[in-house]
């Protein structure tokens, strides 16, 4: 949990700001990024569906119901996709490496 969840992101970071390339970044791919995040989201409510188990509380849709779940599954994406669109705008005002 506290590699999953702390230090990835914050290793992620750092490699993004000291290691990755930059002027690299297209505006789409701050949408196609998504695509494995919405698969997993489909698959795990699959999945719960059948075993009426969930990796993380508040998608348990037993006891908050699909609707809520759903919702909050969908204000995380918007999340997500704002910092994406936050790196995209990083990628394009920070200096191009040598």
């Amino acid at each position: 949990n506290l590699l999953e969840h702390y230090l990835t992101p914050l290793i992620g970071i750092l490699l993004f700001i000291f290691v990755y390339p930059r002027k690299e970044w297209k505006f789409k791919t701050t949408s196609e990024v998504f695509y494995v995040a919405i698969a997993y989201i489909a698959l795990t409510f699959i999945k719960g569906a059948i075993t009426h188990r969930y990796p993380y509380g508040f998608m348990d849709v037993v006891q908050y119901g699909y609707i809520k779940v759903l919702i909050t599954t969908v204000f995380i994406l918007i999340f997500a996709w704002i910092l994406g669109l936050i790196f995209f705008g990083i990628d394009k005002v920070l200096p191009a490496k040598k």
